[in-house]
Formats: structure tokens, C-alpha cells, sequence
């Protein structure tokens, strides 16, 4: 609502005082409406044009000078006016948010100490992944699965509910469930089927980036996923077979190359020479040759 005080006989929306170094200070608060304020914004053109049938007088322009008029006689009596335009009102509102709806950062946090523990996790990772060789089906930044044969001096990375323990994600179905088939297509895209102690099954897919309701789990399932890699397997192997029919120039040799650790190793490489189709090769306005 507006109107709601009145000063020297004059009725504005808002009126506060607040006490400072040079005494009290007085404050009005108005909000113009553009159309009956006469908004310079808003109305730039035909400001002269009569608004009403009874007052020839009454035009955008005079509603300004009124509220100018206005404006001035109150900071002449020495209040503070604070107005505020309902066209500078509107695109304020949109993006408004109260600092008490939002989360509040909690004051212990610490940028680098974040870092740190995350890149030690990654070592811990590493650790494990030493460990278990070439048993590791698939990782992630925080997660493995591995094959286990239940032999009695098998490693079995640790588990428990403390910093550095592996959580077992299989417990959930029952203490002795286990993966019997898994399907990989790349990071964060995998499923698998969990075979419980009762003999029921659990299928499970992880594939990010898509949600997984009802409706896209009868098209995204464990044996969609695997008709698709083994399709793209076939492919490839089909690929590999029309290669090898080609005249090809094998090579072997040493090579001096730089690890992942930056260390200077020599190891045996081999390499295929053979010619290949380019995007240019028929293309008349090229030259015909491929190196």
C-alpha cells in the first residue's frame, strides 16, 4: 500500500529517522508509478498530449513537474528522499533474493586443505589399484571393482566406515551378494547385475549425465549396454581384419621414451605403415598425395 504517512500534510509511502553524528536523520521513501508520475523513461514521446476529457491540463509532462514539484519542496524542509521508479522496481524485483534464504559458508572451510586431502585420496587410490593388478575390471576417482577368486591369500582392500577404508556398495544386498556380470563402456558408464546369498538379482547402471527413470531404464539397461559394446567390439575386430588384408609395412623397434612419473625408459614399440583414405585424396582441386 502506499500513502501511508503524512508529513506537513502530505501523505508518502514510507517516513523513517535515524540518529548520526550531525543529529537526527529524516527519511521519506516514495515509489513513483511511471504512468501517473509522468516517467521520463517510460514515456519519452507525445509528453504533451492530454490524458484526460475534463482537464486539458492533465499530460505526462505536468505529472512530472508535479512530482518533481513535490520532491523538491520535501528536501527544501529538510528530509531525505529516497524514491524509487516502478520501471527501476520491476527489473530489481526479478533478481531479488533475501541474503537469509541463502546457505550460509560455513567458517572452518579451507580451499587448500580440500585440495590436499583430495590428492591424497588419489594416492590412496593408487595404492590399491598396485595392488590388485590386473584383477581391476574399472576405477574411478573414489571407487574400483575388482575380480575376487576367495582365495585365502587373495588382497582385499580394507573396509570400514573410516578415512581411507573402501566402503563395500555390496553390503546393501546382503552380507556374501556378489557381481556376476559387468559391462563397461567407458568412465561413469557401466552396469552390472548383483547376485544375493536367496539367489535374487539386482541390476545395476551407472551412466552419467542421464537420469535414469523409469521410462529411459527400459531403453538403458545391462543388456542394451552390452549388445552395444559388443557390437562396437565387432566392429572394431571387422575394422582391424580389413586392415590386415591391406599391404601393411611392420615395424619394430626401440624407442626412448618419458613415463607418467617423468622417467627416461627404452621399450619395444611396434608400428603399422600403410596407406590411408583422407578426406582430400579425391578431392580435384588438391594434390593427390598423402604422407
Amino acid at each position: 500500500r502506499g500513502r501511508e504517512y503524512e508529513i506537513d500534510g502530505r501523505r508518502v509511502d514510507g517516513y523513517y529517522e535515524s540518529e548520526s553524528a550531525d543529529g537526527i536523520q529524516r527519511y521519506v521513501l516514495q515509489f513513483h508509478r511511471c504512468f501517473w508520475h509522468g516517467c521520463p523513461t517510460c514515456f519519452q514521446v507525445n509528453r504533451d498530449r492530454t490524458l484526460s476529457s475534463t482537464n486539458r491540463g492533465d499530460t505526462i509532462h505536468t505529472r512530472y513537474e508535479r512530482t518533481l514539484a513535490s520532491t523538491y519542496r520535501l528536501r527544501k524542509r529538510g528530509y531525505h528522499e529516497i524514491e524509487k521508479w516502478e520501471c527501476n522496481f520491476d527489473r530489481e524485483y526479478v533478481s531479488w533474493r533475501l541474503r537469509e534464504e541463502a546457505v550460509a559458508s560455513f567458517p572452518m572451510t579451507n580451499i587448500v586443505i580440500a585440495a590436499n586431502t583430495t590428492a591424497l585420496a588419489r594416492l590412496k587410490l593408487y595404492d590399491y589399484l598396485e595392488k590388485l593388478d590386473k584383477r581391476v575390471l574399472y576405477y574411478d576417482t573414489d571407487s574400483c571393482i575388482y575380480l575376487s577368486t576367495g582365495e585365502p591369500n587373495e588382497y582385499e582392500p580394507r573396509t570400514g566406515n573410516f578415512l581411507g577404508d573402501m566402503t563395500d556398495e555390496l553390503e546393501s544386498y546382503g552380507r556374501g551378494s556378489y557381481i556376476e556380470s559387468f559391462v563397461s563402456g567407458g568412465p561413469k558408464f557401466y552396469s552390472y547385475i548383483v547376485r544375493t546369498p536367496e539367489g535374487r538379482t539386482h541390476e545395476v547402471c551407472k551412466i552419467k549425465g542421464i537420469t535414469l527413470n523409469f521410462k529411459n531404464s527400459i531403453v538403458l539397461n545391462f543388456n542394451s549396454i552390452k549388445k552395444l559394446i559388443e557390437e562396437n567390439e565387432r566392429k572394431r575386430r571387422e575394422a582391424e581384419e580389413q586392415t590386415a588384408g591391406k599391404a601393411v609395412i611392420n615395424l619394430h623397434f626401440t624407442a626412448i621414451r618419458r613415463t607418467a612419473f617423468h622417467e627416461i625408459i627404452t621399450q619395444n614399440e611396434t608400428k603399422s605403415c600403410a596407406p590411408v583414405k583422407r578426406k582430400f585424396i579425391n578431392n580435384r582441386y588438391s594434390f593427390h598425395t598423402v604422407s
